[in-house]
């Protein structure tokens, strides 16, 4: 029983990686695909490493606020994002 308590942890993690790493990939082809402002970046353009570090801010709902987006449809990519992190976490707390 402990072990498969462990398998689904793992699982959940594996899962939440996910989530964030297609989320940053989501945001890097937003941020450099079009000639729309997508994000207020205080240095600099969007790079996969910012757009990796926006997903995991996001996701824990930290938002230190040096990368933030701006344009509705990053809004809503990030708020789909957050309620996703929220679920998950939740799933992981159940054990």
């Amino acid at each position: 029983m402990r072990f498969n308590k462990h398998l689904n942890i793992a699982r959940l993690i594996f899962i939440q990686l996910f989530i964030m790493i297609s989320f940053a990939i989501f945001y890097y082809y937003i941020g450099t695909s079009t000639q729309d402002n997508h994000f207020r970046i205080v240095e600099g353009k969007i790079t996969p490493l910012k757009a990796l570090y926006l997903s995991i801010v996001t996701q824990t709902t930290v938002g230190f606020g040096d990368i933030a987006p701006i344009s509705p449809l990053a809004r809503i990519v990030a708020m789909i994002q957050m309620v996703l992190g929220y679920v998950v976490i939740a799933n992981i707390l159940q054990f």
